[in-house]
């Protein structure tokens, strides 16, 4: 009996903890309360379009244009289809169905918003909820949601987080992310350029989409932003939630206040648009700041009433296209333009600047040979390039050149001045002679470049003249050369001399012999015939 009741006990237990997991799914307890809904509009948060602009000498840094419009809904859409986040989509009228559902997940309402929370245990969760076979791409659909992001993490590179059109031909997706909304192809992929940066944790915002024919865009608090360009994919249908989990995505949490469809074709929403503003690349001089730019009406029979400028020094005013501030004192500062229209519509650019006090930068001096040899006596020539490395807001630069030598020693140099823009360069040519008597070695020969315009800004550098020998040790070495050529000349005819007396000699020794051997003979025959 013991045995029978425990069996059913654990049985009992085992149906109870089957009830209590399929309730944390789909149900769970209530999640960070999120904002009640409002059918009021709300200001769109600043939505950052990147901006890359060159800088100057590092005196400006900017860090990106904030761009802030106001807009205005149509207040008349005809809905077809329109869930409120009160009740769970399965439960709505008509009904959502589960499109995913991995574990695990939670899904919950209180009675005003529906929350879609995921984790990364285990495999990777997605929870979308989908309404199929609704949407004519020839008709085309408005789809808009109302919805603020909890939270995104950062253990995966796709986005979860989405809101779909799929028309049997195309997909269509708009994924959430904490700073940003981009356009999400059905590979779970983002592209590189539709992207909105916009804070879609701070607060609550409605994001559209109209698709008809394949033409798709993009819409955030009334504000056209981008056009998404779609991938190929065959069902139909429209979805929200956590789209992305079974790609491996990123885990979070969102809290949805509605989503509402139109089947019967597109509906911008939007009736009056803000004006453009375009900045320029400000232009920075020190602590002066001058910045020009373009504004034009962004609803037809409008006009432009004014431009607004804060400084971010405490300073605002209203000025025209271009407009100029000096700050009292260097320091980063976040400039922000407004353009107001005549409907009471504008829109706001701002920029982070940097404004810093321009000093000037010391010239670059480089010595063409800086070291050479030559006779004493002789002229060396020397070419000494000037660089200016002021920043291009002090304009041209006259340099001068001056140099030191010593005693007996003749310096010149031409022309006597240069006048140099920023980052230009121009040559002096310096002729420098040694006197006759200088000894052998090397003579340093100081000279500085300097801007007569900031004396303090100035270079040294130093030449070698190598002197290899004088005119007296030359002279001296032409009289021993002379000398001993004109004893090995004495000497060689002196030779020539004696072998000239030694020849004629041997001649003459030679012909007495002669002339004694003869008489010899003739001695010898006398004597021989007389006997």
């Amino acid at each position: 009996m013991t045995r029978r009741v425990t069996t059913k006990m654990l049985l009992l237990l085992a149906i109870i903890c089957t009830a209590l997991y399929s309730s944390i799914l789909l149900i769970g307890s209530t999640p960070a309360s999120a904002q009640p809904r409002s059918t009021d509009l709300l200001s769109p948060s600043a939505g950052y379009i990147m901006a890359s602009m060159p800088t100057a000498k590092d005196n400006f840094v900017a860090v990106a244009y904030g761009d802030i419009s106001t807009a205005r809904y149509e207040s008349d859409v005809s809905w077809t289809i329109e869930y409120l986040g009160d009740l769970l989509p399965q439960n709505a009228n008509p009904a959502w169905s589960f499109e995913h559902l991995k574990q695990p997940g939670y899904v919950s309402t209180d009675g005003n918003t529906l929350t879609i929370r995921t984790t990364d245990a285990g495999d990777r969760t997605e929870v979308t909820f989908a309404m199929r076979g609704i949407v004519s791409r020839s008709t085309g659909v408005t789809v808009e949601c109302r919805m603020k992001v909890g939270y995104i993490g950062t253990d995966g590179s796709i986005p979860d987080t989405i809101l779909a059109i799929t028309d049997s031909t195309q997909w269509f997706a708009l994924a959430f992310l904490e700073d940003r909304i981009v356009e999400c192809f059905n590979d779970g992929s983002t592209s590189p350029s539709n992207y909105y940066l916009i804070n879609t944790k701070s607060d609550f915002h409605t994001y559209r989409i109209t698709s008809k024919d394949g033409i798709t865009k993009a819409y955030v608090d009334g504000v056209y932003v981008f056009t998404l360009t779609g991938s190929s994919y065959s069902t139909n249908g429209v979805m929200f939630g956590d789209g992305r989990g079974n790609y491996g995505g990123r885990n979070g949490e969102s809290y949805w206040d509605y989503v509402k469809i139109n089947t019967d074709g597109v509906t911008s929403g939007v009736v009056a648009q803000p004006p453009s503003l375009t900045l320029n690349t400000p232009e920075i001089n020190g602590l002066t700041i001058r910045v020009n730019g373009v504004t034009l009406p962004g609803t037809s029979g409008t006009t432009i009433t004014r431009i607004q400028w804060d400084w971010g020094d405490g300073y605002s005013e209203d000025h025209w296209f271009p407009a100029s501030h000096t700050y009292s004192r260097p320091g980063t500062y976040d400039v922000a333009v407004t353009a107001h229209q005549s409907d009471g519509l504008s829109t706001t650019k701002s920029a982070k600047i940097i404004a810093n006090v321009i000093s000037r930068a010391y010239p670059t001096v480089t010595l063409n040979p800086s070291s050479q040899s030559g006779i004493a006596g002789t002229t060396l020539t020397y070419t000494i390039i000037v660089t200016n490395n002021d920043p291009s807001s002090f304009g041209p630069s006259t340099f001068s050149l001056t140099y030191r030598t010593t005693e007996g020693w003749s310096v010149s140099h031409s022309p006597t001045s240069l006048t140099i823009s920023p980052g230009g360069s121009g040559s002096f040519v310096l002729s420098v002679t040694s006197p006759s008597t200088a000894s052998e070695g090397g003579y340093s020969i100081p000279i500085v470049v300097r801007n007569t315009g900031a004396t303090d800004y100035q270079k040294w550098e130093s030449m070698v003249y190598n002197v290899t020998i004088s005119y007296t040790h030359l002279l001296w070495v032409v009289v021993v050369a002379a000398v001993i050529l004109t004893s090995t000349v004495v000497m060689a005819r002196k030779r020539t001399k004696r072998r000239e007396k030694m020849k004629q000699e041997r001649q003459r020794l030679e012909a007495m012999k002669q002339e004694i051997l003869e008489r010899i003979g003739e001695v010898v025959r006398e004597d021989y015939f007389s006997d």
